[in-house]
């Protein structure tokens, strides 16, 4: 680790002493050679699939880290912690049915398709992505949804996996449709369409 960090600072050191000259940075054809150093350092970031979905600006921060990790499979789920020989099982802390995957802890896991379903039905919405006649503000709030409920579904697993207990999903459902009521009335503007409106009252939410 402290070889490739030291490796890494000696690159910013080159890349950042190639464009000062003189007390100056220099100019080059695309503007100041510091950005360039610093668009170099932040190397490629091409954009992915679910990429609107985990960083929509309505979303929570520590929702839409959850959310990122879950979609690069960087969660210690059951499966990875049993082959490196940390965890003695590898089956799903949540239901005990199946590997604890990714795939199977936020797709198919009784317990997690239960609040799935709950939040769906109180949206009137799939939370899959597949709502073709939805408004820019409706997207917004499905995007809010999964990244609360994928969030929620996490840390039940990480709390019955300390404590034993996991919470009722109708619990679990009440929570997830709390904070994202009171997330959407922090970023609600002034003015919305009546479509956007009587949608939100649909849901219980005060405009």
């Amino acid at each position: 680790m402290h070889v490739l960090l030291w490796r890494f600072l000696c690159k910013v050191k080159e890349v950042l002493n190639s464009g000062f000259v003189g007390g100056h940075w220099q100019l080059d054809a695309r503007g100041y050679s510091i950005q360039a150093g610093y668009h170099w350092l932040q190397g490629p970031h091409p954009l992915v699939q679910w990429y609107k979905d985990v960083w929509d600006s309505w979303n929570i921060p520590k929702h839409s880290l959850v959310g990122w990790m879950i979609s690069y499979h960087g969660l210690q789920n059951r499966d990875k912690l049993f082959h490196l020989q940390i965890s003695d099982s590898s089956s799903c802390v949540n239901c005990a049915q199946a590997i604890e995957t990714h795939e199977h802890l936020f797709g198919s896991c009784v317990y997690s398709l239960q609040i799935i379903a709950g939040i769906e039905h109180w949206l009137g919405m799939s939370l899959a992505g597949s709502n073709l006649n939805c408004t820019q503000m409706q997207k917004k709030v499905v995007r809010l949804a999964l990244m609360a409920t994928w969030y929620f579904i996490w840390n039940q697993r990480n709390e019955c996996r300390l404590s034993l207990t996991l919470a009722a999903p109708k619990r679990v459902i009440m929570e997830i449709q709390s904070i994202v009521k009171a997330r959407i009335l922090q970023k609600l503007q002034n003015f919305m369409p009546n479509r956007d409106r009587e949608w939100l009252l649909s849901l219980s939410i005060p405009i």
